[in-house]
């Protein structure tokens, strides 16, 4: 959710669960801006409990013309292991600055595949995501498959719902899907045609994934 409201979901996210051995997965293009202060007093935190194990941020093509983003190879991704925090932080800032993501989609998948490549020991895979953008790449989230993806939705606010697309990352993957108020686990678990309830809104699951109703 916008502003303060950003802070009480990851906040409250971590504090309700006990994650450790982490790879967080970032998107830091512009439109997150409004989510930037949040996620570093997040990953401060983070930090000093040693939960994060490797962290990845990713621009959506270092300011690659739009036309020319390719799924899969569109780039703009940085990563670093979390033994020191300032180096965190430059490398945080560094693909902030080398990319603001251009058009509405981004590359969500091919980020989340650049992490659990670069850490497959990592137990548990965090993605704070932007909810406003739906990832170009979608068509990669089967190379996901069983990696438990737990979605974090930013920039949600309190009248708008969930981006069906972020719900079906967490689906997919037999993950989860985390906002202000709940953990929403059994995603995969809903039959065809069934509804569920998140926050104030109503998803059906098809066989292209949930839709909202």
């Amino acid at each position: 959710m916008n502003g303060t409201s950003d802070n009480v979901v990851i906040d409250d996210v971590f504090t309700r669960n006990n994650w450790t051995d982490v790879l967080a997965v970032i998107d830091v293009t512009y439109s997150m801006d409004s989510c930037a202060r949040t996620v570093v007093e997040w990953m401060t935190y983070a930090h000093a409990s040693t939960s994060i194990k490797m962290y990845v941020f990713f621009n959506d093509g270092d300011n690659m013309k739009d036309e020319n983003k390719t799924i899969g190879a569109t780039g703009g991704i940085y990563y670093t292991n979390s033994s020191n925090f300032s180096e965190v932080q430059r490398v945080m800032n560094g693909a902030k600055s080398r990319g603001s993501g251009g058009d509405g989609p981004e590359n969500d998948i091919e980020a989340l595949l650049s992490g659990v490549s670069l850490c497959p020991t990592c137990q548990n895979i965090v993605h704070i995501a932007d909810n406003a953008a739906t990832p170009r790449d979608l068509v990669l989230l089967p190379k996901l498959k069983n990696k438990h993806i737990k979605v974090i939705p930013c920039r949600v606010s309190i009248s708008s719902y969930i981006n069906p697309a972020l719900v079906n990352i967490a689906m997919q993957t037999n993950g989860s899907l985390h906002t202000i108020g709940h953990d929403i686990l059994n995603l995969s678990m809903i039959r065809m045609n069934d509804t569920i309830n998140i926050d104030s809104y109503t998803y059906r699951r098809t066989v292209d994934g949930y839709i909202l109703i």
